[in-house]
Parts: C-alpha cells; structure tokens; sequence
C-alpha cells in the first residue's frame, strides 16, 4: 500500500492510515519496518524531511538486524530518494550506489535498474550532463530489454533534462513527451507533472511563453489539490529560469495567463502537452 499511495500521490491518505497502523504496532516487526519505510517515502514528498529521515532511518535499522537483504535495498532506495529530495546529493549518491552495489551482488537485474535511476538523478542534479547522458541511455536499453515502463520514463526525462540543461530546447521537448507517454501508462499523477513541467521549461525556451506558463500553472494546481510540496534545488532553479523568462516575456498578460492555466484541469494540461507546440 506504501508503495500505491506514493505512486499515485495519495500522501495525506497514506501518512494518516500508516500513522495510526504504527501507533497500533508491536515495537520491531517486518510490518512496522516496511511500514517505516514507507511512511518516510510519503513524509518527504509533503516537503517533511526531518520526520522522513527519522522513520526511514528506523526502517533501514530493523532490516539490518533483521538481516533481510531485498528490503535492506529497497529501503536504501527509499532513503536515496529523500536525501535527494532535501539537497543532500553527496549522501544520495552513496545511498544509491550502496544499494547498486548489493543489488549487482544478489542478481537482482530488476533492483539494478531502479538503483541506476537513482544514480542518473543525483548526478543531473550535480550537472554531471556527459556522465548522465552515458549512464541514462543504459538505463533506457536495460528499461526497453525488461519492458519496464517506469525506468523508461525515467531514463527520458534524465535525457530531457540534459538536453534542457544544454539548451537544446527541441530535442527536450521531444523527450519530456516520450517521458510523459511512457509515464501516462502507470498512473503516477506526480511523475507525469514533472514532465508537463518539464515540456512548459522546453516551450519556454522555444519562445512559446503562453504555452509554458498554462502548463506550470496546472502543474501549481494539482499539487495544491493533492497536497504535494517537493521542492527539488536544482530543478526548482530551472523553473525559475524558464517560467521566469516566459513571465518577463508576457509582462501584464502573465499574470492572466497562469490564472488560465490553474483553471484548465490537469487532464487538460496533459492532452495541451501532447499537442503540437501551437496549441496554445
């Protein structure tokens, strides 16, 4: 159920139900580790990092004695993540490539992938653009070769982030959109916002300011909506950057056009990033 609710952004509902199951719990089980974990997963994405490091790091605490390896490295999977989340990238990177390193050791090709992600998210954040590009397009073959949509969608969106970060607005757009297609299959409402947000940043550069600015403001709606508050550094500067620049580009009608966009539905944004970059 951690697992559901994180990746279909149901995060109140998720904190509130694990809350009162670990209330109800024995002191040490694989339940109330497992439980742990997830309720650190779900406090980081609502932006409380403090109490996600507190019951991540007891979750990891009781797989160790307990001496369960594949819940050992998905839990340091779960901690990569929120250390990420709260601008520690040197320690996300060692979480990561310590549950890399275990994964490769057990055989876990599967567990590999997902532990790859992690590494090529940490190091676009870093501005590591070559090194990512490398390591992504091997996650893409590895996700293609196992049919497994969720790590081809992150494998684009790094790509896209590259490309972003270099300026290459059109080859961003086109593989945020791949990104968003393959996405769009899981049902994951807050991944397929970081893609509308990162086509708005590709359309910005393009020069199609009402674009942008209609895509960021949905994105603000939905995350109001479903009480998500992630606030990622370096993809928080990009925004500014991007949506920014469209803003100064509108002036006086920004302000009107980001009301618009707030308005339009996410379902809405979602068919508007899919469309042809003249569909404003």
């Amino acid at each position: 159920m951690g697992w559901f609710w994180i990746s279909h952004s149901h995060l109140e509902e998720g904190r509130r139900r694990l809350a009162a199951a670990l209330a109800a719990a024995p002191a040490e089980s694989h339940a109330v580790a497992r439980a742990l974990v997830a309720a650190g997963g779900l406090a980081v994405r609502q932006a409380e990092g403090d109490e996600a490091r507190r019951q991540l790091q007891a979750g990891i605490a009781m797989w160790r004695r307990v001496g369960d390896e594949a819940e050992l490295t998905a839990a340091l999977d779960e901690l990569g993540w929120m250390l990420f989340f709260t601008d520690r990238n040197p320690e996300a990177l060692r979480a990561f490539e310590e549950s890399l390193e275990r994964r490769r050791a057990s055989g876990d090709r599967g567990g590999q992938t997902r532990a790859l992600t992690g590494v090529c998210q940490v190091l676009v954040a870093q501005g590591e653009v070559e090194r990512t590009e490398k390591l992504s397009s091997e996650l893409l073959e590895l996700a293609r070769g196992d049919a497994d949509p969720r790590s081809e969608h992150f494998a684009l969106h790094y790509l896209a982030d590259c490309s972003l970060i270099r300026g290459d607005y059109d080859r961003a757009q086109d593989r945020y959109r791949e990104s968003l297609v393959s996405v769009l299959r899981l049902g994951d409402v807050l991944e397929t916002s970081f893609e509308i947000q990162g086509l708005a940043m590709s359309a910005a550069g393009r020069g199609d300011a009402v674009r942008a600015l209609r895509l960021a403001a949905a994105v603000e709606a939905l995350w109001e909506e479903r009480g998500i508050t992630i606030s990622v550094p370096f993809w928080d500067d990009l925004l500014r950057t991007h949506i920014g620049s469209a803003r100064e580009a509108l002036g006086l009608e920004a302000e009107s056009c980001w009301a618009e966009g707030r308005q339009i539905g996410f379902d809405a944004a979602v068919a508007l990033a899919l469309g042809e970059p003249n569909e404003t």
